[in-house]
């Protein structure tokens, strides 16, 4: 067991029932959003940012776009 690890488990292994299980809903969160085994993981420390990425429920969604979009507003051009 590596050093992190047995760091880990020495902490859990004082906490209370109640936090125990917080602690594994946040552990197994985040195992879903990787949708990898964190044991698997735990050598790679270095993050990735363009794997995994997802485009959201509303990709390829917008219709229309104003032309002025990128204006401002003439209620904020006295701030500007």
């Amino acid at each position: 067991m590596t050093v992190m690890k047995e760091k880990a488990v020495d902490i859990i292994s004082r906490m209370s029932e109640d936090k125990v299980y917080h602690v594994l809903q946040l552990l197994e969160g985040i195992e879903g959003l990787t949708g990898k085994n964190l044991e698997t993981d735990s050598m790679n420390i270095s993050v990735n940012k363009s794997s995994g990425r997802k485009l959201g429920p509303l990709a390829g969604g917008l219709v229309f776009m104003a032309d002025d979009f990128d204006e401002t507003p003439d209620c904020f051009k006295e701030y500007m």
